[in-house]
């Protein structure tokens, strides 16, 4: 059980008392398991995705970036290369972090890919992941 915090009340995942979710959002940059260049859920599930204005500290996490740039922006900010690029995934109550290159600045459109590109973080949109459900 855990504390619904939008009501305070024992609760399951999803509160039954006020349809708020007892995972606390206050705690969201304590559970980042994970570094990806795109919004990738391959697991079924309920997740929220919010655009943040700011950068958490990634030191230490995995990442499972290919993109040749982008990696290099996670890497200097102290994330850690996985050992393959295959993401498994996220259990209830973790998150991660998508470091995706902006709506209407990417290559992919004219290119059909994006892997030449350059970025820096000016044109990447950081998106925080999280499985609630």
């Amino acid at each position: 059980m855990m504390i619904c915090s939008v009501c305070g009340n024992n609760t399951d995942i999803k509160c039954r008392y006020c349809g708020g979710y007892g995972y606390d959002f206050t705690q969201r940059f304590q559970d980042i398991v994970a570094i990806l260049s795109t919004t990738i859920l391959p697991l079924d599930g309920t997740y929220t995705v919010k655009t943040l204005s700011e950068i958490p500290s990634i030191t230490g996490i995995l990442h499972y970036i290919g993109h040749p740039s982008t990696k290099e922006i996670v890497e200097n900010m102290g994330a850690k290369k996985a050992e393959t690029n295959l993401f498994q995934g996220l259990h209830i109550g973790e998150s991660a972090l998508a470091f995706s290159i902006k709506q209407g600045q990417s290559s992919r459109k004219i290119e059909g890919h994006t892997v030449h590109q350059d970025t820096d973080i000016s044109v990447l949109d950081v998106r925080l992941i999280t499985r609630i459900d």
